[in-house]
């Protein structure tokens, strides 16, 4: 639910979070082996803390039989890969992680009558109890061991053979007759469903479905989903009738998603009446509705596509501070129009399908934005590309300079110096036998030096230089002493006459999304404006 977001906005913070994962996978492993009948691979708490061992309390039955948070972890690491083209994370961390889920689903799943089953378990939608062949629970195991099989592809190892085969014969429990996805095998229809769960299958699993069978999906779960239940539902409803083009179902149903906002500071519950608070999931969910939904944004293996729709009766939409590879860009649109503008990293090439695709720069005289007409589908690839075995077709760029720009991927930033991690490439061609090696380049003034297993940054500086910083910090301390004297005078004296009592401070953020309305139909208020920043 939060993942995706986070993802786009703060990919540095993303990555951190998969680490967290990386850091308790032998808890993941320990979970595993404990269980009856034992399990290979990873099995990853539902309820984790610093261990990874299950937190979960016993009385409640999620923990164990709530398993496909083992897959959306695989997933989260699909959605980061391919946004971020960061192969030296997948390769020393991430893909021990992966290939460990991987094992833990294949031993998970049996099979019969020539198709995997995972029975036993508890899908999304937590009414439903221990099901068998779960629709969301089996989808995601056979995208999460396809990316383990692409993975192990990637950097060159060997794929466990029963990663692809138990993918590509997994049963996903499809109504011919409905024309609809059940829950699970043995679904009765009509049967009330706590959260989203089957919506779920085309956004964020990426299921191909037609639209169609999208709306039936979304039409009959609507129907009986629990209206008191979890914040995060209404969002994915809302974001799912975006995609299908029905705006006013995705209206009603995006003011639903923010119905659980509690004043006066704005605490997300879990429940419209309550339940527990800070229940940053619904926030999550709400925040999808705007980026992925309204927003139109979706990952892809080597691009992003952007298709932006307005809110209800809104007249321009602008989302800033969006990350790709690297690289910062801002959307911004009307009725009319569609401007995506880079900000700072390498360049990014963005194509409607119609027209000669434009590459866009983030500094020099260089191009550093493009308007396409409002409606169209953008399509945006990045020379840092991860997968630097594969032969580039970019005219924009020559075969060199594309495998430089590949090498280099802006991964976190230090002040304002940027981080680099950086992949040390063979002179031999893009798709030679040679793997490059990986190691981290940090800007020339910093080092690495490990104590007790901690990294510590240490500036090398000259003594003259250490010196001139020192003055320099004695005599603005002394200055801003005398200011702070001056002005408790002045309050003193006259609270009346502080010096900024009528100036009014704009703090710009740097991530930002609103939405302007002229008006806003059946609606009390006169306006709405909705704002998610990093101040």
């Amino acid at each position: 639910w939060m993942y995706p977001t986070i993802l786009m906005w703060y990919p540095t913070l993303a990555r951190s979070i998969l680490q967290y994962r990386a850091h308790t996978l032998t808890g993941a492993r320990r979970k595993a082996a404990g269980h009856i009948p034992p399990y290979r691979g990873a099995m990853y708490a539902w309820e984790s803390a610093a261990s990874g061992s299950e937190t979960c309390p016993r009385r409640a039955p999620f923990g164990a039989f709530e398993q496909h948070i083992s897959a959306d972890i695989v997933l989260a690491v699909k959605q980061y890969i391919d946004a971020s083209g960061d192969l030296g994370w997948l390769n020393s961390s991430g893909y021990e992680l992966v290939s460990s889920v991987a094992d833990f689903l294949v031993s998970k799943a049996e099979k019969s009558n020539g198709a995997f089953h995972i029975l036993d378990v508890i899908p999304p939608d937590e009414y439903a109890g221990p099901s068998d062949d779960s629709v969301y629970t089996n989808f995601a195991a056979k995208k999460a061991l396809q990316f383990a099989t692409n993975a192990a592809r990637l950097l060159g190892h060997k794929a466990d053979s029963q990663w692809n085969d138990t993918a590509a014969h997994m049963s996903i429990p499809f109504d011919k007759a409905k024309g609809m996805h059940p829950e699970f095998r043995g679904y009765r229809w009509g049967t009330k469903v706590k959260q989203a769960d089957a919506v779920l299958l085309a956004f964020p699993l990426g299921m191909n479905m037609s639209r169609r069978t999208r709306l039936r999906d979304l039409d009959g779960y609507a129907r009986v989903s629990d209206e008191t239940g979890p914040a995060m539902t209404w969002g994915s409803f809302a974001l799912g009738y975006i995609e299908a083009g029905e705006d006013a179902k995705a209206a009603a149903d995006f003011n639903k998603s923010f119905a659980n906002v509690k004043e006066p500071f704005g605490v997300w519950t879990e429940e419209p009446t309550g339940g527990t608070t800070n229940f940053i999931t619904g926030a999550g969910g709400f925040l999808q509705t705007v980026m992925f939904g309204y927003g139109g944004l979706r990952i892809h293996d080597d691009h992003l596509t952007i298709t932006p729709t307005l809110l209800e009766g809104a007249s321009s939409m602008t989302i800033r501070g969006i990350w790709y590879r690297g690289s910062s860009f801002t959307i911004d649109c009307n009725r009319t129009a569609i401007t995506l503008k880079l900000e700072e990293g390498p360049p990014l090439t963005v194509a409607d399908g119609h027209n000669t695709p434009w590459t866009l720069h983030s500094s020099g005289a260089m191009r550093k934005s493009a308007t396409f007409d409002f409606g169209l589908s953008l399509t945006l690839t990045s020379p840092v590309n991860g997968r630097l075995y594969t032969d580039f077709t970019n005219t924009h760029f020559d075969k060199d300079r594309h495998v430089e720009a590949a090498a280099t991927a802006v991964t976190g930033h230090h002040g304002n110096q940027h981080l680099y991690r950086t992949y040390a490439t063979t002179h031999s061609p893009v798709g030679g036998s040679e793997r490059p090696k990986v190691q981290w380049q940090l800007p020339r003034h910093f080092t690495h030096q490990y104590s007790n297993g901690t990294a510590a940054r240490q500036k090398q500086n000259s003594p003259g230089l250490t010196l001139c910083k020192a003055a320099g910090a004695v005599c603005m301390s002394a200055i801003i002493a005398t200011l702070s004297s001056f002005l408790a005078l002045l309050a003193w004296r006259d609270p009346g006459m502080w010096p900024w009592k009528h100036v009014d401070v704009y703090l710009p953020l740097k991530r930002e999304f609103k939405a302007c309305h002229a008006k806003v139909p059946n609606s009390r208020r006169s306006g709405v404006a909705v704002a998610h920043g990093g101040a």
